[in-house]
């Protein structure tokens, strides 16, 4: 995939990884990136998209990770 850098992929890869954790029994997810840090920050924002599923859906998606 091509695109520009700061356009939101990163919000957008993270939903999506989240979602397929959640929605998929034994689901595997990978993220990978050129450097380190772009797959760090896109992971901070999958914990993130996760701990706010736990939070604020009575445990609807909770799920141990």
């Amino acid at each position: 995939l091509m695109k520009a850098r700061g356009v939101g992929f990163s919000e957008c890869s993270a939903a999506v990884l989240a979602n397929a954790y959640n929605s998929f029994r034994n689901a595997n997810v990978v993220i990978a990136a050129h450097q380190d840090n772009y797959v760090s920050k896109t992971l901070q924002k999958v914990w993130k998209a996760l701990s706010f599923l736990n939070d604020h859906t009575d445990g609807g998606f909770f799920k141990l990770s």
